[in-house]
């Protein structure tokens, strides 16, 4: 076994074998490998996060190599049973997670949480039993000398439970509120200090990029973006003349197109414009008709991150329903389920989804001063009863980004990241027909991240390489398409120039 100072003194950390930041790192990383395969568990955890922090301090992107131990280290933390640190490093994670990657560190963060509980002799039967009694208590006497019980227990047991009446967002992490990558949006897009704690962009049309034909249609029903002040002075003067609110908003807008990360980007920009708040329900949905349903806006919620109460919702507001087909398909799915248990004669009395999440949005809608906004990949996959639910809709189709759209997409993404500003854009406007706008951002946030693990592992800076924006760009392209032909084409004559330009 190697202790912890022959590690320290070993030649992964010699002053002579690295020159700058980036080998300091290297050299870290490699320290804390070199613990995590002696089980030095411990150690390894502390060494991955130095080097986190290390590389936290610049204002590049994280490398790979970074990330991965961060993950190793956030696996380490939960074997350790280290809950606190564990927390923090599944917040600093949040940005490099995907959607199930984070799901299933919160189901693990929970289940440190009851070990916790355990250790203290709460079992989870205990748990239940008391979420029942608490859940009877406040519906026959209401909840505040309740919650004022629950919270001076918590402090004498040593649980930081001050917080306001208001309940953050539930059920969503600050890096899937939206999820924007940066370079769809103009700089300059508004982004409140409530927004910037919880790491929540508040979208509005200024903010967005690649979406002319969009918004010039949008424009009918008065929402205009604020640097079109002419145009947005009209609009004003026009509503004072018809005596009528500024937006025409009588019938909900139902956005849909091939993408639907494009989609979801325009309908929170949509709801940004028009500035009320949104109660955002995402949904998701498995393979096998299974999904998620998931809530977030700044309203309360009910006891244990239930939805929030009807009779307080405050309004006007925006009820945001995004991927509203697949809980079309939930409903399906459930029917279909349900209809094979009761086949086999086994009667199903249960909860039902459909009929919970039919009667929670009929009662939203019929409140005055709430305003619907929906979206989906295709216009005609509504059934009842959610066809009945909403009723008439304005159908908005957000089409995939045509040249000067991919253009002003690319040119973005070149402005926030310089190693890209040599590009031929057009070019790239040109190859990626077929990419949506947020395929696009992908492309070129993969290419980048590939040019700067080459910069740190060579100690040299390196540019992104025309070569490599295209390979990275044919992954998001129809195989079948012509354009992946074009794209597949200029990619080998981009390759053989770099072969001929480094025989030279």
């Amino acid at each position: 076994m190697v202790s912890e100072h022959d590690i320290f003194h070993s030649d992964a950390f010699d002053g002579a074998s690295y020159q700058g930041p980036f080998r300091e790192v290297s050299s870290i990383l490699d320290a804390a490998d070199h613990a995590f395969t002696d089980g030095k568990g411990r150690l390894a955890l502390h060494l991955y996060c130095a080097a986190f922090e290390m590389e936290q301090t610049g204002d590049t992107t994280l490398s790979g190599r970074v990330v991965d131990g961060l993950r190793r280290a956030w696996e380490l933390a939960c074997d350790l049973g280290d809950r606190p640190t564990a927390e923090e490093l599944f917040d600093a994670l949040a940005p490099y997670n995907t959607n199930e990657q984070t799901e299933q560190g919160i189901v693990r963060l929970q289940g440190l949480a009851t070990r916790q509980l355990e250790d203290l002799g709460v079992t989870t039967d205990d748990l239940e039993v008391m979420a029942d009694a608490i859940s009877q208590e406040v519906n026959r006497h209401g909840g505040n000398p309740l919650f004022d019980s629950i919270r001076h227990a918590l402090e004498h047991l040593g649980v930081d439970a001050a917080s306001g009446e208001e309940t953050p967002e539930d059920a969503m992490p600050a890096v899937t509120a939206l999820a924007v990558p940066a370079p769809l949006l103009r700089s300059g897009g508004s982004r409140s200090q409530d927004a910037q704690r919880t790491h929540e962009f508040r979208l509005d049309y200024a903010a967005l990029a690649g979406y002319h034909d969009a918004i010039r249609y949008m424009r009918q029903f008065g929402l205009v973006p604020a640097h079109f002040a002419k145009l947005r002075e009209f609009v004003e003067h026009t509503s004072r003349r018809h005596g009528v609110f500024g937006l025409s908003l009588s019938e909900p807008f139902f956005f849909y197109g091939p993408s639907r990360d494009d989609v979801s980007f325009f309908a929170h920009a949509t709801a940004g414009e028009i500035g009320w708040p949104i109660l955002h329900i995402d949904v998701e949905a498995q393979p096998d008709g299974s999904g998620t349903i998931k809530l977030a806006g700044p309203f309360k919620r009910g006891f244990l991150g239930g939805p929030p109460d009807i009779m307080e919702l405050e309004t006007p507001c925006i009820v945001l329903v995004e991927n509203i087909d697949h809980l079309q398909r939930m409903f399906g799915s459930e029917e279909h389920a349900v209809g094979l248990i009761e086949s086999h004669g086994r009667p199903m009395h249960g909860r039902s989804l459909k009929g919970e999440m039919t009667g929670y949005l009929r009662a939203l809608l019929r409140k005055p001063g709430v305003f619907l906004i929906a979206t989906a990949a295709t216009s005609d996959i509504l059934a009842e009863p959610l066809r009945s639910l909403i009723g008439i809709v304005q159908k908005i189709v957000i089409e995939m980004p045509h040249t000067d759209e991919r253009y002003e997409v690319w040119q973005r993404f070149a402005t926030d990241h310089s190693s890209f500003a040599h590009l031929d854009l057009m070019r790239l406007a040109q190859l990626s027909e077929g990419a949506s706008r947020h395929d696009i951002v992908m492309a070129g946030h993969n290419a980048v991240e590939k040019a700067y693990r080459e910069s740190l592992r060579t100690g040299d800076f390196r540019e992104v390489e025309m070569e490599e924006v295209l390979i990275q760009l044919a992954g998001f392209v129809d195989h079948e398409a012509q354009s992946y032909r074009l794209l597949e084409d200029a990619a080998v004559e981009e390759l053989h120039r770099a072969l001929e330009h480094d025989l030279l």
